[in-house]
């Protein structure tokens, strides 16, 4: 369930983990590529936090490239702030990732709901704003605290959609 939208201002940040491309298809979230990536990855990105980072925020985001379309294929990568670790590992990767204005998108629910996010966001609030969808700029998911496990009901996180006034 949808339980706020906000504008909010993220700060360019380095995201180090790890990527996929991923080709949406019709695939429960909970059993597609993406879930299986975080099953692989989440244990390496806890471990590598520093003590004093913990609890951390993870973050999925989404590379399209420019001209993209809806159902094609993107750079899907876990990760977390570099800010959080001691180190960068060899078999991690670092994406700069800039700022720019969001529209946050908070949901409560098992993921398999987050297609339910992205249809609000694209056929409701967007089209109600004065905002556009600002393409040069990634779309990331922020799995912090709230976020349980992928089945929880109760389980929270959010979704950053890139967004800019016309000009």
């Amino acid at each position: 369930m949808i339980l706020s939208t906000h504008l909010a201002s993220q700060f360019p940040f380095a995201a180090v983990g790890r990527t996929i491309v991923f080709s949406p298809r019709d695939e429960q979230a909970s059993t597609n590529p993406i879930a299986q990536l975080w099953d692989e990855i989440a244990p390496r990105l806890t471990e590598l936090v520093r003590p004093s980072d913990k609890p951390i925020a993870r973050y999925g985001i989404c590379f399209s490239a420019p001209g993209a379309r809806p159902g094609d294929p993107f750079d899907y990568m876990a990760a977390v702030s570099s800010t959080a670790l001691a180190e960068v590992p060899d078999d991690l990767e670092t994406r700069a990732m800039p700022g720019g204005q969001y529209a946050v998108v908070t949901y409560q629910g098992p993921i398999d709901g987050i297609h339910s996010i992205f249809d609000y966001f694209h056929g409701t609030w967007l089209p109600s704003s004065n905002y556009r969808y600002a393409h040069t700029r990634p779309e990331f998911e922020l799995y912090d605290e709230r976020y349980t496990n992928r089945t929880d009901v109760n389980s929270i996180f959010e979704i950053w959609f890139p967004v800019e006034l016309p000009a």
